[in-house]
């Protein structure tokens, strides 16, 4: 798995260097100080993780994320401020690690990282008549697998989201 540190906090920076140089399989490829100087890295550059730091002079860690549009990297953001969370979170970010950053939560993020990045290679395979029942606005409907896009869960209600429209069922499936 290869990293790239954004952090305009050259102490932030080497902590975590350090952290990742104990992890077996994460391969820090470079640190940068500022989101421009890591912008131009990513677009020279694939990684798997950026671990980005949010309040810096100049592009902040929101707005380089913003800016690196779909297909960008697992990012955890490392941060001082509680209150950059929830918009955090909506930029599907994997985790938001409070500084000063300890070995256990950095490695706690590490290990969430590796599954996601792993579950994205993992291909799903269904056969075409694998389906499930699934209660839409009091009718049951057939879907098959292959016609799910992704499942959200949201409290009480489980929404699935096909190609051609978002159902949503107001019970747990289990």
């Amino acid at each position: 798995m290869t990293t790239i540190i954004i952090d305009d906090n050259k102490v932030a920076r080497s902590t975590m260097k350090q952290l990742a140089s104990q992890i077996d399989d994460l391969q820090v490829l470079g640190d940068f100080s500022n989101a421009m100087e890591g912008y131009n890295f990513l677009q020279k550059h694939q990684v798997d993780l950026l671990l980005l730091d949010i309040e810096m002079p100049g592009m902040t860690g929101i707005e380089l994320t913003k800016n690196l549009g779909a297909d960008k990297a697992v990012i955890i953001f490392t941060t001082s401020k509680k209150e950059y969370a929830v918009e955090a979170f909506e930029l599907s970010v994997v985790d938001y690690i409070l500084k000063p950053i300890t070995p256990a939560r950095f490695l706690q993020a590490i290990d969430k990282t590796r599954e996601i990045i792993e579950s994205k290679k993992t291909e799903i395979q269904s056969d075409n008549d694998e389906f499930i029942f699934f209660r839409d606005s009091n009718i049951v409907r057939r879907i098959r697998f292959d016609e799910i896009l992704y499942a959200e869960a949201m409290g009480d209600y489980v929404k699935l989201y096909t190609p051609q429209k978002i159902l949503c069922h107001p019970h747990q499936i289990g």
